[in-house]
Order: structure tokens, then sequence, then C-alpha cells
């Protein structure tokens, strides 16, 4: 549960793409404020794991130019039978899914 209430409280004090919102010293000040969240813990997982979260970001990016996704959200349908794949980019809605499942599954 406290996971969920640190994730809801980054998400609804996150500012526009590249703001500076997400520097490490606005994260912890925003976690120090997450009842049951310890600041000083997430600081030590940050400055342990760094690199490996940093790299794992990087290899999903690259994987994700190469179907030509550059932002998100990004959605890809995929028919494992006839081996077939779609995209959709943005927020879309409920019919522009439906379309695009139709469309995949019926190729």
């Amino acid at each position: 549960q406290a996971y969920w209430r640190w994730h809801s409280t980054l998400f609804d004090n996150q500012e526009s793409k590249n703001s500076g919102w997400a520097s490490k010293e606005n994260l912890l000040d925003i976690t120090s404020g997450v009842e049951g969240v310890n600041a000083s813990t997430v600081e030590s997982c940050l400055n342990k794991h760094r690199s490996d979260i940093e790299a794992s970001i990087n290899t999903e990016m690259e994987q994700a130019s190469q179907f030509g996704i550059r932002g998100t959200p990004a959605f890809i349908l995929y028919n494992r039978d006839e081996d077939v794949a779609g995209k959709l980019v943005g927020a879309q809605p409920y019919e522009r899914f439906d379309e695009a499942i139709t469309r995949v599954g019926n190729q």
C-alpha cells in the first residue's frame, strides 16, 4: 500500500517533460511527504541501483525506437497466429483500439 501511495503522489506531482521535476532532490522531497515511505531508503535504493535502472531504460528506449515509438503512451498489438503487428500511439478512444485489434486480428 505504501508503494501505491508513493506512486500516486509522484504521478500527481509530475510536471512537464524536461522541466526538471524528476530531479533526485525533488523526488526525495516529494517522497518525504508520503506516509509509510522512508525517503532515506528510497535514496539508498536510487544510489545503489541507478546505473542498472538507467541501462534498462536506455535498452527499452532503443527497442521502442526500432518500432518507431518515440513517446508514451504507445501500444503494440500482436497477432501471434499470423505473426503480424500494429501499433497505436498516443491516448486513443476505445473505438481506435477496437479497430486496430480487429485489423491485426484479421490479417
